[in-house]
Order: C-alpha cells, then sequence, then structure tokens
C-alpha cells in the first residue's frame, strides 16, 4: 500500500498521461480546479453548519474526481477518505471533522502548488 506521505501534491506526469501530454489542456483543468475548490470550501462551510455529511460527502465526491484528473494526489485522497467514512457510518462528528480539516489543509495546499506566486 502506498502511503499518503509519497503522494504528490500535484503528479504533473500522471495528470499529462491522463490530458494526452497537453500542457495547454493542464493548465486549463487547474484552473477549473481552483475554481472547484473556492466553491467546495463554501459548500463545505454550509454543510457543517448544518450537519449535513451527506452534503459533505457529496461535496468531497465531485472534488475527487476533478482531484484525480488533475494529478492532486493528496487531495483526490483525502476527499476519498472522507466520503467513505461518511457513506461507511462509522464515523462520529468529530471524526469527520477531522477529516474535513485535512480536506481543507490539502485545498489549500493544490491552491499554493497551483498558483505559487498567490
Amino acid at each position: 500500500m502506498i502511503k499518503e506521505t509519497y503522494l504528490a501534491v500535484i503528479n504533473k506526469a500522471a495528470a499529462l498521461r491522463v490530458l494526452g501530454n497537453n500542457e495547454a489542456l493542464l493548465q486549463e483543468v487547474l484552473s477549473l480546479l481552483l475554481q472547484d475548490i473556492g466553491m467546495a470550501r463554501t459548500n463545505f462551510q454550509r454543510a457543517i453548519q448544518q450537519h449535513d455529511w451527506q452534503a459533505v460527502a457529496a461535496e468531497a465526491h465531485k472534488l475527487t474526481g476533478g482531484a484525480r484528473y488533475c494529478g492532486t494526489e493528496r487531495l483526490a485522497k483525502a476527499c476519498e477518505t472522507l466520503e467513505k467514512a461518511i457513506y461507511a457510518d462509522n464515523a462520529n462528528d468529530t471524526d469527520i471533522l477531522q477529516l474535513i480539516a485535512q480536506v481543507q489543509l490539502e485545498m489549500a495546499a493544490a491552491e499554493r502548488a497551483i498558483q505559487p506566486s498567490a
């Protein structure tokens, strides 16, 4: 099993393989991912306030797909872990909030990697 510490914030080579080695397309999808991260942040906050874990899981699922497509491996893994914990129905509120915090850390790391000067 691959340890999460070995996953990349952005695995550019993997993303380019998925995108047919099209660098311009990679830049475009990374830009779209930045928008998705911003929307996810807002949606997570709303869902947390309402304790709507199903909405959190749905948002994590959406973000997982985009993150995998863009090669943002750590973000994808964090989202996947959060979604699975909620759907497995074996996590309490504290566990879910800790997993959300991890997703938020990975969202910030992805943003910094995509826009290093920001």
